[in-house]
């Protein structure tokens, strides 16, 4: 009905896959704002644009702070993706 059908989550693309299979994003030319904030996914083509990213240096940065404060840390960056540990919340990233 000439509504464009945006998802925005501040978790990885990975994450909203399957809605967005489920509402036939694809069909009907959604988007998804993936990554808070940091990504945009046309879901019809699969194009991506990086709307922001860290550099490794920040990355290495983090990883020292989480294994410090024994937290866990997951980073996406385009097609891959690292984690100190594995919990139930990196499921639905898979």
């Amino acid at each position: 009905q000439g509504v464009r059908l945006i998802l925005a989550t501040a978790r990885i693309a990975m994450g909203v896959r399957t809605m967005a299979e489920q509402l036939k994003m694809a069909d009907y030319d959604g988007l998804i704002i993936a990554s808070a904030g940091a990504e945009l996914i046309h879901c019809a083509s699969g194009h991506r644009t990086v709307l922001s990213s860290l550099s490794l240096p920040l990355i290495h940065q983090l990883f020292q702070f989480a294994a410090k404060h024994q937290v866990h840390l997951s980073v996406q960056q385009r097609d891959w993706m690292i984690a100190t540990g594995y919990d139930e919340a990196l499921e639905s990233d898979r």
